[in-house]
């Protein structure tokens, strides 16, 4: 008998094959052994060569899509950050783009020329892609009539707006009842984080309404990220018996509570540990633990009861 035996590739052989048709600009050659590689491992030095590839044939979105299965790692890293960066701007998502340059310490990397890279796109798009700018203002003037995950996606198109436009198009929707209260707060974390007005006025989940500076709401925002670890921590007490998929749920309800109620949760949430016996006694069935003050229990109560109403609209 005679013949060559063929031994299976293995991932390393896929992540050289790919790099050579990439250096001889065999882009969808390089793009196949790049994705035979991510298939066999999921390993940040395959994902972007698979990126590489994707965008020397201009597939700039699934580019993004395969970017975001490794997002912390791109993001954590010099080189991949500006990648990253660069994916967003390609894609019109500047909003996003404008927020992880804000998340990141200036002393983090030269965000100089990433920053200068945001500002010439959105200029261009200001001045070129006036069809678009107008497709997605007017996303804006139909959100009063659709449920709330239709508003929620919706809104992620007009943060395809440069920042001066998103922001001129979103501020009067926080004083709209009829936009669901997870789209307002959505769009109210957005505005204070990109320090984009010093005064910012909406409507609360009582449908109060509310005006707040920036500074304090940055203040606010300290205070309540220190009070949602506290109740995580109590919660993770609790559940310390339980099974890790109710406690993975209830961590994911008590974020979405604290985005409900920003920048006020430090004023609903009174007492975390009663707060979350009485989470629990919503799940669970459980009684409390120890007596608490009655007037404090119902104001919680009632805080809970909006909360709930606004996340059955979500699933509605």
């Amino acid at each position: 008998m005679s013949g060559t035996i063929e031994f299976p590739m293995n991932y390393q052989r896929y992540l050289e094959l790919s790099r050579e048709a990439l250096a001889e600009e065999q882009f969808e050659t390089a793009c196949e052994q790049a994705e035979a590689a991510y298939n066999m491992e999921q390993t940040i030095e395959a994902n972007a060569l698979l990126v590489q590839c994707l965008q020397q044939l201009d597939q700039k979105g699934e580019a993004l899509l395969v970017a975001d299965e490794m997002k912390q790692d791109y993001l954590a890293d010099e080189a991949l950050f500006s990648v990253y960066l660069e994916l967003l701007i390609a894609n019109e998502f500047f909003i996003e783009a404008e927020k992880q340059l804000i998340r990141k310490e200036p002393t983090d990397w030269s965000l100089s020329e990433l920053k200068k890279k945001v500002v010439l796109a959105s200029e261009h798009f200001l001045v070129f892609q006036e069809k678009k700018q107008v497709e997605r203002v007017a996303m804006v003037a139909g959100l009063a009539g659709k449920g709330a995950l239709a508003q929620l996606a919706s809104l992620k198109e007009v943060e395809g707006l440069p920042k001066s436009l998103y922001v001129e198009t979103t501020k009067p929707l926080l004083m709209n009842p009829d936009i669901s209260l997870v789209a307002r707060q959505g769009i109210l974390l957005t505005l204070t984080q990109l320090a984009a007005v010093p005064n910012v006025s909406f409507l609360d989940i009582a449908g109060v309404a509310q005006e707040v500076s920036l500074e304090k709401m940055k203040a606010y925002g300290l205070q309540e990220e220190m009070l949602r670890k506290r109740v995580l921590g109590e919660l993770q007490a609790a559940l310390a018996d339980e099974a890790p998929e109710l406690a993975a749920q209830l961590v994911n309800e008590i974020n979405m509570q604290f985005q409900l109620l920003y920048p006020f949760a430090h004023h609903h949430i009174q007492d975390q540990e009663l707060w979350v016996e009485q989470i629990l006694s919503k799940y669970l069935g459980l009684g409390f633990t120890k007596d608490f003050e009655q007037e404090m229990v119902e104001s919680q109560e009632k805080t809970l009861d909006l909360i709930q109403a606004e996340l059955i609209k979500l699933m509605s």
